[in-house]
C-alpha cells in the first residue's frame, strides 16, 4: 500500500491537473471568441486560411477526444482496482 506521503503527493498532482484543465477551458474560450472576430474580417478568410483553420480544429478535436478517452480509461481502471481490493477483502 502507498504511504500517506505518496498518496498526498498523488492527490496534489491530480488536483493540479484538474486545475490546469479548468484554466485551459477559460483561456481557450477567450481565444476562440477572438478568433471568431478575425475570421469575419475581409481578406482573412482565403481558401488557404479556411483549410488551415479546419485542419487545426480537426487536430485539436482529436486531441480532446484522446484526452477524454484516456480519462475514461483511467477512471475505469481505478474502479477495477477498487473493486478487486474489495473482493479480496483488503478494504473495509
Amino acid at each position: 500500500m502507498a504511504s500517506p506521503i505518496e498518496t498526498k503527493r498523488l492527490e496534489k498532482r491530480i488536483t493540479e491537473f484538474s486545475t490546469a484543465l479548468a484554466e485551459a477551458q477559460t483561456g481557450n474560450t477567450k481565444l476562440i471568441q477572438e478568433l471568431l472576430l478575425y475570421i469575419h474580417k475581409p481578406g482573412w478568410t482565403t481558401v488557404a486560411d479556411i483549410a488551415f483553420v479546419h485542419s487545426h480544429i480537426d487536430s485539436l478535436q482529436n486531441q480532446l477526444r484522446n484526452i477524454n478517452e484516456q480519462m475514461n480509461a483511467f477512471i475505469k481502471a481505478s474502479r477495477l482496482v477498487e473493486f478487486s481490493k474489495e473482493k479480496e477483502g483488503v478494504l473495509n
